[in-house]
């Protein structure tokens, strides 16, 4: 469970309005505010594999929430609830947990005013500033949902790119966390490797991966193509902490290192 708020709502911002809200007068908008939560859900609809994520929602009062939730839980198709959005929606959580970390709090809010200030993506597009996610070194941090991909050191142009599947992908992949539902970090490192050669096809399909042994992993796409590729630990890396050096660091991240990437017939 995420604790998610909805970003500011300017004129030409990424967000949609919402429409349930907006047909109301101001007083009865922040009446329904008050009263009402937004419960959103995402889940996978083919355990086992990375992909699109199906998408539920629905409105609850504050002492209704538990129930809601459990019912939303339950939902067996990606339709929308009573007062929701459909499965469409693009939701983007922007972590602005500044208690956590002073960059995500500071970079974070800047890049939501960034956005509130570029041109309209689309009308399905919903910013949201969202707790902690991990990984606050590469503040600011977003979250890109139905596709559950990472992105680090984000700006507006980067983050119109990934929504529109825009761009070369080379400049993107600098930025590219990771995607939630794929597996381990070295399963992980692989599924970039295979980005880097596929493109943005990649991020909307569905996809698994498999260590085969050895220090093997195998990736296995819906494009057609599956691919294999040898991972194994490269340099250690220091994790300071915002504004510090590295050199004060107490933690430290392992890269890893991809060799022999290359497309197989599955057996």
């Amino acid at each position: 469970m995420q604790a998610v708020v909805p970003a500011a709502r300017n004129e030409g911002a990424l967000s949609a309005p919402d429409d349930e809200v907006g047909s109301l007068d101001m007083e009865e908008a922040n009446a329904l505010t008050e009263t009402t939560r937004r419960l959103i859900c995402y889940r996978s609809t083919r355990p086992g594999w990375a992909g699109p994520l199906a998408r539920y929602e629905s409105r609850a009062t504050r002492t209704g929430l538990a129930e809601a939730a459990a019912a939303l839980v339950g939902e067996d198709d990606g339709r929308m609830g009573p007062g929701g959005a459909g499965p469409d929606v693009v939701d983007i959580l922007v972590c602005t947990h500044g208690r956590r970390d002073a960059c995500c709090g500071s970079r974070g809010i800047e890049l939501l005013a960034d956005v509130a200030r570029a041109p309209a993506i689309s009308a399905a597009v919903r910013t949201w500033r969202t707790s902690h996610t991990g990984g606050h070194r590469f503040a600011p941090t977003v979250i890109v949902l139905p596709t559950g991909t990472m992105w680090a050191w984000t700006d507006a142009r980067l983050l119109g790119g990934v929504v529109l599947g825009e761009g070369s992908i080379a400049e993107y992949l600098g930025h590219y966390r990771g995607c939630a539902s794929v597996g381990s970090p070295s399963q992980q490192a692989v599924e970039r490797a295979v980005l880097a050669e596929v493109g943005w096809a990649l991020l909307s399909t569905f996809r698994r991966a498999s260590d085969l042994g050895g220090g093997v992993i195998r990736l296995e796409t819906e494009l057609g193509s599956t691919w294999e590729a040898v991972v194994r630990e490269g340099r250690r890396v220091p994790q300071p902490d915002c504004r510090t050096s590295p050199d004060l660091a107490t933690r430290q991240s392992v890269e890893w290192v991809v060799e022999g990437l290359r497309q197989v017939v599955p057996a």
